[in-house]
């Protein structure tokens, strides 16, 4: 068994104009399993669909039901961060839509997730997940509970340590937040990049993670028409 650090890349769209981009990491203890440990995580997470259907009781199918149906995604990626071929590169054909029905707040407004803190030198993981139908938001933002047992079921889903099995073969993977190291750059914007030693890297990594949810619509300005992700 080896241990490995994947990276997963959901892509959308809100209406077919704004691109929806989420990420996520896992620490893989894998075993080489037939088609891939990377195509093995996404399968594990439940965001290999069937006929524009993500497999129900997995991370894939709880954000599907949460989002609006003006949301659509498209494509996913996961990869080994450290490794260029145990990767999947699967464009949804068709699209998977979102299921939650009705009319859809602006793409700036989304569902809000962060994690807890297992080390006091990595910060909280966030998430934002564009779609949220008007129907979820009450007066003031908060959430309808039906919308918020919702998103507490993708929260604990998210904080799994989830499995795929092939014959005898077992690989596991782990959520985890990842600190990245800061290149400096003079003269144009600092960027944050994965460690180019994957040891130093793996040494640099919160897990044992748990994910809660703000009871409140959040909003994310990266999302306006015209913006992008």
């Amino acid at each position: 068994m080896a241990t490995k650090l994947y990276e997963i890349t959901l892509v959308g769209s809100y209406n077919g104009v704004v691109e929806l981009v989420n990420r996520w990491n896992y620490r893989g203890d894998v075993n080489g399993v037939v088609g891939g440990d990377a195509a093995a995580l996404a399968q594990a997470m439940g965001l290999v669909p069937t006929a524009g259907t993500f497999p129900a009781g997995k991370i894939g199918a709880a954000l599907a039901a949460l989002t609006n149906t003006i949301v659509q995604w498209r494509q996913i990626l996961s990869r080994n961060v450290y490794d260029p071929t145990d990767f999947i590169d699967l464009p949804y054909v068709p699209p998977v839509q979102g299921l939650s029905t009705g009319e859809c707040l602006s793409p700036i407004n989304a569902y809000g997730l962060r994690s807890n803190r297992t080390r006091l030198d990595i910060g909280r993981g966030y998430k934002r997940f564009c779609g949220v139908s008007e129907s979820a938001s009450g007066g003031g933002g908060i959430l309808e509970s039906a919308a918020l047992t919702g998103l507490n079921s993708l929260a604990d889903l998210l904080g799994d340590v989830i499995t795929y099995t092939d014959g005898s073969l077992t690989d596991s993977f782990t959520p985890c937040i990842v600190k990245k190291f800061k290149h400096v750059r003079v003269g144009r914007k600092d960027v944050y990049e994965y460690f180019e030693d994957p040891d130093e890297q793996m040494a640099n990594l919160a897990v044992g993670v748990v994910w809660e949810s703000y009871n409140t619509v959040r909003s994310q300005v990266s999302r306006q028409y015209g913006r992008g992700a």
